[in-house]
Parts: C-alpha cells; structure tokens; sequence
C-alpha cells in the first residue's frame, strides 16, 4: 500500500485539493475539513465507489490516519490508484497550520 505524509499531501494540495478524499463521518467532516475535499464517510465507501475517479491519484485521510488504511485497501482492490495520508490524518494537517474549512 502507498502512503503519503501530510507534508508531501500539503503540497500536492496546493495543486488539486480535489484528489483528496475524507472518510470522517458527515458530522466530524462538517466540523473542519481540508478545503476542497470530498466526503465519503468509511462505511459508505463500497456503495459510493462510482463518485472515485479510477484515472487520477486519489488521497484518502481520516481523523488520525488509522481508518484510512483499510479504506485505501479497498479502493486499491477496486481499481482506483489510492494512497494512504499516513500518519497523522486531519488531526496532524491541523497541527502543522494548514488550511481548514467548516461547512
């Protein structure tokens, strides 16, 4: 499995936010997200599969960076080029005083 970590995912951001993939629940995401970001919580991945692009690298982040091993897992053996942002999640993105949104 592919991993990034956050300072490497911060930099590929800047260029298409939109790669990156947050498997928080709806309620955590609305909270506070990386701007651009899409969600799609965890449990809803397998039935959401067809919104992932399978032709665009695609970065998957979590709260800590734990959940998003096994969803980077799954999106690997459906095809879709994924990577895991490892370790740390939003929680680390935030520590180092990247950009943040709320819904």
């Amino acid at each position: 499995m592919k991993t990034i970590n956050i300072d490497k995912l911060h930099t590929l951001f800047l260029d298409n936010p939109e790669s990156i993939i947050d498997i928080r629940e709806k309620e955590a995401f609305s909270k506070e997200h990386i701007p651009g970001s899409k969600n799609i919580p965890y449990r809803l991945l397998k039935t959401r599969l067809n919104e992932i692009p399978k032709e665009e690298n695609i970065y998957v982040i979590c709260e800590k960076g734990g959940l998003s091993i096994g969803a980077t897992t799954l999106l690997s053996l459906n095809g879709v080029s994924a990577c895991c942002v490892s370790p740390g999640g939003v929680i680390h993105w935030k520590e180092k005083g990247f950009p943040i949104s709320a819904s």
